[in-house]
């Protein structure tokens, strides 16, 4: 939401242990 795909990816990337933001940035 208002997020840019390079913050969005940094996101995938900091929470990937969980899995949360994946599902969030999947498209």
């Amino acid at each position: 939401p208002g997020v840019p795909p390079e913050e969005a990816g940094a996101a995938v990337a900091a929470e990937s242990s969980t899995g949360t933001w994946t599902t969030v940035w999947t498209d």
